[in-house]
Order: structure tokens, then C-alpha cells, then sequence
């Protein structure tokens, strides 16, 4: 127990230094008390060094030191990933950037890849035929069409400063076009490229080898979006973000082989288990290397390194271990809801009782990541016990092996090499769907039903006086769990729209969405254009204050979009078949002259425009600015008072 909190007092050392000085101090600053820092903890070091002769004298000051070393690193990192540190251009010309490419792209409606620009990484967002590229490769990109995104692009976007340090960068990046520089791609990360451009291209227009490719190759731009909510509505999000059920099973068939490997011949035990990690290290890696991946595949080695010299491995203390030297690595992680969610759901795995069925597995999973997804997501995600009893089986005993079987057959049988995982990936699809369509509970009912379970933990105990738990204890969450629970849906929302807001429109000028406010009920509104993709509807909705939304009635028939939508508020609740009674909107004309001008203002792709007592408004990312009256002709004035 003493080695485990040792462990967790490291973790969240990084985590403070990260999280605490960086975060809440600027830039320069960090980095001052982060040099500081270091050299206490080298002072300390020294110190515990000198008294290292009289037994354990020197062994707290070195705990110490390497707390405060544990701090200084995450206050260091915070200073290094400040996105305001970007070099000016360099180039063959004063208005050309040369950009260096680091590991693979990855292709889809856009292309994706970490890129460097002099000590200044980047997570570069290029058109889609700038794929395939690879590391070692350069581009060049005009440096005045190079947009750095600083704020969220809409209100409720996830941090793009957030996004980019997950990945290793400081900042998302746009440009509409590049330019081949030259430059020798890495052999491996050029075939890694070449992988992820054929899975993309293979599986187009084929939704379940689409799931198959998305599932076991980490390529989750072959999934369409229609497909990805509900996957993530029904609770099976994890099944496509290659996460450590997949790498968990790639390591087990790689130990089972190496094992086999050395009972077979003595003098390769070890070396078996070492080449084991060689293609371990290898799929992480072509799958992106995502936080869950990572620390699945550290686990896995971990526990064959503890195989090697012959000491037993412990549940919690490798997996605090490895997640603190992911922090130490990158401290960023400790913000990704990826990370958290996957430390916690395997904090309650190597935590479970010997012979625990799946059913009752998946059941404690669920109760430990509710509070994480209420933070992050804000939905609860109840169904998900239903939906992974029949999918992960399926997903486990036939659609990942069949598939990273088939995908090494595709350059002999093409597409059919899939079709056999995809049969498989169809029922999951199917599944999906249909659970995606149960209506979530209310947050407010989660609450009160992690209330209950406190109490009744309370009052009939989980455990009885030996300190088993008892038979119906074991299916009530701890005590902490629920008030976390209760924490997350009590806690406020973060509300960002402006006072007395009447209308809004937001996208492009060209198609944007416009939504009304009702006129008796402030918190419903009139759908009038959706335009914005299903999956930005739910952030937009929380950040304006709208609890319901509903479509202004038409004669037109619903577009797939529009549909996709509906189902997705009518799973949380959000959806009014009866819309309320709003007023109508500016005029197309004026709504797409008054997105011009802040689109011009904010430098981004969409825009967003509010219509209040006071007048229009436009959304720069961290506040709203007033914009000139006149952009809007006397419709503005007949909206709702």
C-alpha cells in the first residue's frame, strides 16, 4: 500500500506542477518557478547524497527532491506548450514557411500530422490531398494562410490548445494548401502512412469495413459520422478509439506465442519475450499511439518484464507507475478525458475480485467513468452495460482478429479480405443503432439514483464484519464513486452566451445554422437552418443555455443530417417535436453579411453571430464583440422582445 501511494503522491506531483503552477500562472512565469525548482530538487539531491552514509538519513530528502523535480517538469512542459511562443517565418521567402514532418498523417476528410517549425510543433490540419506523409518528409505552406486556432472556433468546441497537447503539439494549425519541400520519409513511418491512406481509401462507401478498419487499425476517419455518434451514444466509443482492450489483446497473443516460443527452446525465453514487444511497440504506433494505447502497451510490457525476473506484478502499483511515467513523458495527458477514462476503467479491473464475470465487470466500469463522462461529455452513457455485453464478445472472439488477419491479406484479396470481420462489425453497427435510439436518463435522475446507492451503501453496508463484501454490496458503487456522481451533475454548467440573446446564427455565410429563442420559454429554441455537423450540436446547445431545440415547421423534407440529429436530441432528451412559439431571424442577407465581418474579425473557418437587446455580437473565441448595427436590416428588429 506504501508503494502505491508513493506512486500516486508522483502522479500528482506532475499533475500540479502541470495543472497548478502552469496553469494558472503565465508562461514566463511558470517557467521561472519551474527552473527553480529543478535546482532545489538538485540541491536536495545532493544533500540526500552527503547523508546517504548514516542509513536512512538520506532517503527523505531524495523523496522530496524528486517531488519537486516531479513539479518542476510539469511547470516546464506547461511553459514549453505556450502557444503564443511561434517563430516567425522562415523560408525561401520572407511569405513561405518550411515545415518538417514528424511520424505519419492521418487521412480522412482532412489530413492530420504533427509537424515542426523550427522547436515549435504543430498539429497541422491540411487539405486531404496532402496525404499520405511521413516522417523526415518537409512541406511548405504560405505563412499567411497558416491559421493558428488559439480559441474555440464556436462556443462549447473543445480547447484546440487542449487538442494539440494531447498530440504532442502546442497549437492546432489550418492551411488550405502545401507544397512537397523534399526531404527523406522514414521507411517505417512511410509505410505507416501508406497503411492509413489505404484503409481510408479502401473502406469508402463500406460502413461496416469502415468500423473494421476504424476499430483495429486506429484509422477512425473511415467511420462515418452517422455511425461514430451512435457508437458513442450506445456507449461502444471505446470499440473504435483503439484503446487498451485492443493493444490488451495484441499483447496477449504475443506473450502467448512467446511463451510457447520458450517452453519449446529454453535459451529463448527471454529473447522471446523481448521480440514480443517489437510489434507491440509497432501497432501502438500505427494506431496513433493514443493515450489508452500507450498505456496499455506499457502495462503489457511491464507485466512480461516482471515475468522475465521472476517477480509477480501487482494490478495498481504497475498501473500508477505507468501512468505517472506517462505524465513525466507527457504532462498534457493528465487534461485528456481519453487518459483518465482509461486509468480509471483499469483501476477498477486489476481492483476486481477473482472469478468477477463480464456482466458484473462491465457494470463497475460503468459506475467508475459515469462521473468522468458526465464532466467531459455530459451525458451519461446507461445503456452502454446492455450494448458491451453484446458487442465486446463479438468485437473480441471474431471482428478484431478477423480483421488485422484480413488486412494482411488485402494486398492478395483486396476488399473480400474484410468481408469476414465485417459480418461481424455489421452486428455491431446494428446493435449500436438500435440502443443509440433508447432515450438517456435525465442527468438529474443519475443523480438521484447515485444518491440512493449511497445511502443504501451507507445504511446496509458493503462489507460485512469479516470485510468481504457482501453479495448485494458488490453491485453498489463506493462511496466516493457516488458523491463524485452527484459532484458532476450538480455542478453548473459553464454558459457562455451573452445576456437577453434573441437569435444567433453560426457556420459559414454561405449555409449557416440559425436558431430562435422562444418567446415564453428562454431556455427552448426554434431550429430554423441546421447546416453544422450532428456532432457539434450538443456543445453549442450547452455553451447558449438551450436545454431543447426543435424544427421551425417547413415543407421540406429532412435532410440525412437533420434526421441524424433528431435522433441524437431525442436520445438526451433535447429534442421538441412540438417546437415552441419564436420569432423569425434576420433575413439570409443580412445573417451572411454580419458572419462575414466576424469571420474576418475571429480569423476562422465558421462564425457566429447573436442577436441581443443590445444589438449583434460576435463569438472571438474567449468573449463576444459588439458589431456594427447597420449589418443587419430592419428583420433583426422583428424579433421576439
Amino acid at each position: 500500500m506504501r508503494i502505491l501511494l508513493w506512486w500516486l503522491s508522483c502522479g500528482l506531483a506532475v499533475v500540479l506542477g502541470y495543472e497548478g503552477l502552469g496553469g494558472a500562472l503565465r508562461a514566463s512565469v511558470a517557467r521561472d518557478l519551474g527552473m527553480a525548482a529543478l535546482g532545489l530538487s538538485a540541491a536536495l539531491g545532493v544533500v540526500s547524497l552527503v547523508r546517504a552514509s548514516h542509513a536512512r538519513a538520506g532517503r527523505r530528502p531524495a523523496m522530496v527532491g524528486l517531488w519537486i523535480l516531479l513539479v518542476a517538469r510539469g511547470a516546464l512542459a506547461h511553459a514549453n506548450d505556450d502557444p503564443t511562443a511561434w517563430p516567425s517565418p522562415r523560408g525561401v521567402a520572407s511569405g513561405v514557411r518550411t515545415l518538417e514532418v514528424e511520424q505519419a498523417s492521418h487521412p480522412g476528410p482532412r489530413c492530420r500530422v504533427r509537424v515542426r517549425s523550427g522547436e515549435t510543433r504543430l498539429w497541422l490540419d491540411a487539405p486531404p490531398e496532402a496525404c499520405p506523409l511521413a516522417h523526415g518528409q518537409r512541406i511548405r505552406v504560405l505563412a499567411a494562410r497558416l491559421h493558428r486556432h488559439a480559441w474555440p472556433e464556436l462556443p462549447g468546441d473543445p480547447s484546440p490548445a487542449a487538442l494539440a497537447r494531447a498530440r504532442g503539439a502546442v497549437a492546432l494549425a489550418t492551411v488550405d494548401r502545401v507544397w512537397p519541400a523534399g526531404g527523406e520519409a522514414s521507411a517505417y513511418w512511410a509505410w505507416v502512412a501508406e497503411q492509413r491512406q489505404r484503409a481510408w481509401e479502401l473502406t469508402r462507401g463500406d460502413p461496416a469495413a469502415g468500423f473494421v478498419v476504424a476499430s483495429s487499425l486506429g484509422v477512425r476517419s473511415a467511420l462515418v459520422p452517422a455511425d461514430r455518434n451512435a457508437l458513442r451514444r450506445a456507449g461502444l466509443g471505446h470499440l473504435v478509439a483503439v484503446s487498451g482492450l485492443h493493444v490488451g489483446l495484441a499483447a496477449w497473443a504475443l506473450l502467448l506465442v512467446s511463451s510457447r516460443l520458450g517452453a519449446r527452446f529454453a535459451s529463448l525465453r527471454g529473447t522471446g519475450v523481448l521480440l514480443s514487444w517489437l510489434p507491440l511497440v509497432a501497432y501502438v504506433l500505427l494506431t496513433g499511439a493514443s493515450p489508452p494505447a500507450v498505456r496499455a502497451g506499457a502495462m503489457a510490457m511491464g507485466v512480461g518484464l516482471g515475468g522475465l525476473v521472476g517477480r509477480p506484478h501487482h494490478g495498481p502499483v504497475l498501473l500508477a507507475a505507468t501512468s505517472v511515467v506517462m505524465l513525466v513523458v507527457r504532462p498534457a495527458w493528465a487534461s485528456d478525458p481519453g487518459f483518465q477514462l482509461s486509468v480509471a476503467a483499469m483501476a477498477t479491473l486489476v481492483r476486481a475480485p477473482p472469478g468477477e464475470g463480464l456482466v458484473r465487470q462491465t457494470w463497475r466500469v460503468t459506475w467508475v467513468v459515469l462521473p468522468l463522462s458526465l464532466w467531459h461529455f455530459g451525458h451519461a452513457g446507461a445503456w452502454g452495460v446492455v450494448a458491451n455485453l453484446v458487442a465486446v464478445p463479438v468485437f473480441t472472439l471474431w471482428i478484431l482478429p478477423c480483421g488485422l488477419l484480413g488486412w494482411w491479406l488485402v494486398p492478395w484479396l483486396g476488399p473480400l479480405a474484410l468481408a469476414p470481420a465485417s459480418w461481424g462489425a455489421q452486428l455491431v453497427l446494428d446493435v449500436a443503432e438500435l440502443v443509440a435510439a433508447w432515450p438517456s436518463p435525465p442527468r438529474v435522475a443519475v443523480g438521484v439514483a447515485a444518491a440512493l446507492a449511497l445511502g443504501a451503501g451507507l445504511w446496509l453496508g458493503r462489507r460485512d464484519d469479516a470485510g468481504r463484501l457482501r453479495p448485494a454490496g458488490a453491485w453498489l458503487p463506493s462511496a466516493p464513486l457516488s458523491v463524485a456522481v452527484i459532484i458532476a451533475v450538480a455542478w453548473p454548467r459553464t454558459e457562455l452566451a451573452p445576456p437577453g440573446v434573441r437569435w444567433w446564427a453560426a457556420g459559414s455565410p454561405r449555409a449557416p445554422a440559425v436558431v430562435t429563442v422562444a418567446i415564453d420559454r428562454g431556455h427552448e429554441g426554434c431550429l430554423h437552418r441546421v447546416a453544422l455537423s450532428p456532432g457539434r450540436w450538443r456543445g453549442l446547445l450547452d455553451a447558449m443555455a438551450l436545454d431543447a431545440v426543435g424544427l421551425a415547421p417547413r415543407e421540406a423534407a429532412l435532410a440525412p443530417h437533420e434526421l441524424e440529429l433528431r435522433r441524437g436530441l431525442r436520445a438526451q432528451r433535447r429534442w421538441l417535436d412540438e417546437p415552441p412559439r419564436c420569432g423569425s431571424p434576420p433575413d439570409e442577407r443580412s445573417i451572411a453579411a454580419a458572419l462575414r465581418s466576424c469571420r474576418r474579425r475571429a480569423g476562422t473557418r465558421h462564425a457566429m453571430v447573436v442577436g441581443t437587446v443590445d444589438g449583434p455580437r460576435c463569438w472571438l473565441g474567449d468573449g463576444w464583440e459588439r458589431l456594427p448595427t447597420g449589418l443587419l436590416d430592419s428583420a433583426a428588429s422583428e424579433a421576439p422582445r
